[in-house]
């Protein structure tokens, strides 16, 4: 199909990021970043003291080099800045501080002084600590340079007032983890682009360190309960609304985190880097394949030298290649006396963190459950996740990139699927002939009654909005006409019929819409437009293995569309083609790391492809979540991702920072960090051009 014009949707935009830099709090959950204090200040108060601790194990560190640095501002191995170092001291606790100095001086500042830049680039935040003596032996001589510890600050205009962080080995792990997508391992540093998405990406990676560890002693959290805030409070792109009397836990893997943590340990306490844990560490974590990862095309990767780099490994190649490299790594934490408790019992099949968040919370005027049957995720602007509850009082919910509760709000039950487009409104269907659009931005509601019960909901960049039907299985249209700024009851036009169940539709670049049918086949159909109206469409349908019901579509390398089909049967099928012409490609259909019953699909920013399971592994009784690469490899292991909270999932979404979001049962399910970041919404990646691109 040919005449669309995808064009930037520069008010929403920006909008959007006026909304963000105005904003009080940039997410629920920061104001747990790191900070011992009860108010910020601004950055440029001078005086303001940054301390904290360094320790290894239960070592204290001392003459270890730590620096206070900015994010980078592009994404570049040596685009990161140095603002201020200073050298622990040999007090028994690795103490440390930085000052803030008079605004705008060159970097680095004079030793231990800093300031925020004022040119408005408001960069994250990071401490480095370097080296050191991790013996308490109080002997300068002494440096273990493989000794390397991470913590965030956050965003340098957020930095509180006597902030305190505790630097260890857990903070560390944590840090990588979360912020895994945005760290380059050759350098030990953190960049992402210094504006839109990719900005907003890494800052809430950062601040979701703090869901997982309280940096203000460095201890790993079991749980964390966040509450909602009251209406209209700012949140990052949004309003909060219906939330005032909600709260959501977090369920932290803990003990996985403590078991990364003392591996490292291992190296860390030894006088050097030549050391014979320290080279084991470094042996069996082995690097992923850089292609599959998002670091730059062309990076190579060579062995760990330092303990954040074998982390790095560890997370982005989660079952480091093999078994015995991973039960090696497990047996290098102390079997007694480890620092950091509680530990994992035995070595776990990959490395992955995933966090459950649940809430008892009712809501709504509904009075319905804040997480009932959750269903139909996505991913807004800002990465806030908005989730369809599909109970008959079923809410539509929106948590915050860090997991606290940011909207509540009764349209209709039985909702199963959102859909986020290109002017940041928000569209759930629901169990009735209605869907509705909710704006984020002004609480507004609109309601569209449909000819049938919509069953899929699809936005393509273009302010047109799908939705296929339970009954009569068919496709219609919002009109770009009618979607955007209406005020009135919206209207549909019928655009395909006997498309099949599409339970899942999807549009390419091309404006062509992709849906599912519940059967061994999917359907494209194409819908043209004339004069910015909609003239006719036809629909071509490709036959794969299995009964379809997940969709994913995406460009590929040449130029041609790709489309990434699940069959309930077990197995990922990948389509190629232009025009009405499609194959399937060499390697496909995918049934490799366990596929049991998959439900739900997504691809991130390298078209890695995940499915999660709704069959439990027959030999280890656990749910997985697999991942494979766009030439069918697996990346997961036999059995998929673990995760023993996982048992009925139903729909999954990877956010900006990498995140894999899980709808499963009553909870929602994070794998942090797991996957490379995706542009989102789809919907604005269409209208900018960065379709199915990392971010």
């Amino acid at each position: 199909m040919s005449g669309l014009n995808l064009t930037r949707n520069q008010g929403a935009t920006s909008a959007f990021f006026a909304l963000l830099a105005s904003s009080v709090v940039l997410m629920a959950g920061c104001a747990n970043m790191t900070s011992t204090a009860t108010s910020a200040v601004s950055p440029q108060a001078q005086g303001v003291s940054i301390s904290g601790h360094l320790h290894g194990g239960n070592q204290p560190v001392a003459f270890a080099t730590v620096t206070l640095n900015f994010a980078g501002q592009s994404r570049s191995a040596t685009a990161s800045t140095v603002a201020a170092t200073t050298t622990t001291a040999d007090d028994n606790a690795g103490s440390f501080s930085f000052i803030i100095g008079t605004p705008g001086t060159s970097y680095p500042n004079t030793g231990n002084t800093f300031s925020c830049p004022t040119n408005g680039s408001d960069p994250v935040v990071y401490l480095k600590a370097v080296g050191g003596n991790t013996l308490n032996t109080h002997s300068s001589s002494v440096n273990n340079s493989a000794a390397v510890f991470l913590a965030p600050l956050g965003l340098c205009s957020q930095i509180s007032n006597s902030q305190f962080v505790d630097l260890s080995e857990v903070s560390t792990v944590a840090t990588i983890a979360a912020m895994q997508q945005y760290f380059f391992p050759s350098t030990d540093t953190f960049a992402a682009d210094g504006i839109g998405f990719a900005k907003t990406a890494i800052t809430n990676s950062a601040a979701l360190v703090s869901t997982m560890v309280d940096l203000s002693n460095g201890t790993a959290r079991s749980t964390l309960t966040q509450s909602g805030g009251a209406d209209s409070a700012p949140l990052n792109y949004m309003l909060s609304k219906g939330v005032s009397s909600v709260s959501a836990t977090a369920t932290i893997p803990a003990a996985k985190i403590n078991t990364i943590a003392n591996i490292i340990s291992a190296c860390v306490n030894n006088a050097s880097s030549s050391a014979t844990a320290c080279s084991a560490l470094f042996s069996f974590a082995a690097p992923p394949n850089p292609t599959f990862t998002s670091l730059p095309p062309g990076t190579t990767l060579s062995a760990a030298t330092d303990v954040a780099q074998a982390a790095y490994y560890m997370l982005t190649n989660p079952t480091d290649s093999t078994s015995t490299n991973l039960s090696n790594l497990y047996n290098l934490a102390p079997a007694v006396g480890a620092p950091y408790q509680p530990t994992l019992a035995s070595a776990p099949s990959d490395w992955t963190i995933g966090i459950k968040y649940s809430s008892t919370s009712t809501c709504g005027t509904s009075s319905g459950a804040f997480l009932g049957s959750p269903t139909g995720l996505s991913i807004d602007p800002g990465g806030n996740v908005w989730i369809a509850n599909n109970q008959s009082t079923g809410n539509l919910a929106a948590l915050t990139a860090t997991g606290a509760p940011a909207t509540c709000l009764y349209l209709s039950g039985g909702a199963s699927s959102t859909v986020v487009d290109d002017k940041d409104n928000i569209w759930v269907n629901s169990g009735t002939t209605s869907v509705f659009r909710y704006s984020p931005s002004s609480f507004s509601t609109l309601t569209l009654t449909t000819p049938d019960v919509p069953l899929a909901l699809a936005a393509d960049g273009l302010d047109n909005i799908y939705y296929s039907t339970a009954t009569s299985h068919s496709l219609y249209l919002l009109t770009a006409a009618a979607a955007p700024g209406a005020t009135n009851t919206l209207a549909s036009i019928l655009v395909a019929s006997n498309i099949g169940s599409a339970n899942q539709i999807f549009p390419d670049s091309l404006g062509e819409i992709w849906s599912t049918t519940g059967t061994g086949s999917v359907n494209q159909t194409a819908v043209t437009f004339t004069s910015g109206a909609f003239s006719s469409s036809a629909t071509h349908s490709y036959t794969v293995t299995g009964s379809t019901n997940g969709i994913q579509v995406s460009n590929n390398l040449s130029g041609n569309t790709s489309v990434y089909v699940l069959s309930s049967q077990g197995d990922i099928t990948q389509l190629s083609g232009t025009g009405s012409t499609f194959a399937t490609v060499s390697g496909f259909p995918f049934s490799g790391s366990g596929l049991q019953t998959p439900s739900a699909l997504a691809l991130d920013g390298a078209l890695n492809s995940w499915a999660a399971n709704t069959v439990a592994d027959p030999t280890s009784g656990t749910f997985g979540v697999v991942e494979a690469t766009n030439g069918a490899a697996a990346l997961s292991p036999t059995a998929g991702f673990l995760n023993s909270d996982l048992t009925t999932a139903s729909s999954m979404v990877i956010d900006q920072s990498g995140n894999v979001w899980i709808a499963n049962g009553n909870n929602i399910e994070e794998l942090v960090g797991a996957a490379v970041p995706m542009y989102q919404p789809y919907a604005i990646g269409l209208t900018n051009n960065r379709f199915q691109t990392q971010p």
